[in-house]
C-alpha cells in the first residue's frame, strides 16, 4: 500500500529500492526491445495521454498531471503511469517537483497487482532508456 503524503515516500519498496535490484543485462534490453517490436507490429494498446493543467491559486499549483497507459496483446498485466510534474513550488518546500505513480494490473481480472510511487528523476530514466532504444531502432531503419 502506497502513503502518498506530504512526504513522498511509500510505506511498500520504494522505487529507488526496485531499481537497486535491477542491472542492466541483455535480458532487460530484449524485453524492452520486445516491446518496440510488439509496438511496430500494431500489437500495443496506447490511449493518447490525459493531461490536466493544474492552476495557481492559493490552495493550488502550478502543475501539470499526465495520465499514460499501455497493453501488449496477450500480455498478463497493463500498466497505467500517473505523472505529476511542474510543480516547482514544491522545491522551496523540499519536496521534489515531479513525482508519479505505476500502476501494473492483472489482465485477466482488472486488479492492481502492484504500485510504486516515484519521483521526476525515475521517470525521467525510463524515458532516456526508450529513448536510447528508439535511436538504435531508426539507426538500423536507415531514418537517422
Amino acid at each position: 500500500m502506497l502513503n502518498l503524503g506530504p512526504s513522498y515516500r511509500s510505506q511498500g519498496p520504494c522505487s529507488e529500492e526496485i531499481v537497486s535490484k535491477v542491472s542492466p543485462s541483455a535480458a532487460l534490453v530484449a524485453a524492452v526491445e520486445d516491446a518496440f517490436s510488439q509496438l511496430a507490429q500494431g500489437k500495443v494498446d496506447v490511449p493518447m495521454p490525459m493531461h490536466i493543467g493544474i492552476g495557481e491559486t492559493a490552495a493550488a499549483g502550478p502543475g501539470d498531471c499526465h495520465v499514460k497507459g499501455g497493453y501488449i496483446e496477450g500480455a498478463p498485466t497493463w500498466t497505467v503511469k500517473l505523472a505529476c510534474v511542474s510543480f516547482y513550488n514544491n522545491v522551496a518546500k523540499g519536496l521534489p517537483a515531479g513525482s508519479g505513480v505505476f500502476v501494473v494490473c492483472d489482465a485477466a481480472n482488472g486488479a492492481p497487482k502492484v504500485g510504486f510511487h516515484t519521483t521526476l528523476g525515475f521517470h525521467t530514466a525510463f524515458l532516456v532508456g526508450s529513448m536510447m532504444l528508439s535511436v538504435r531502432f531508426l539507426n538500423y531503419a536507415g531514418c537517422v
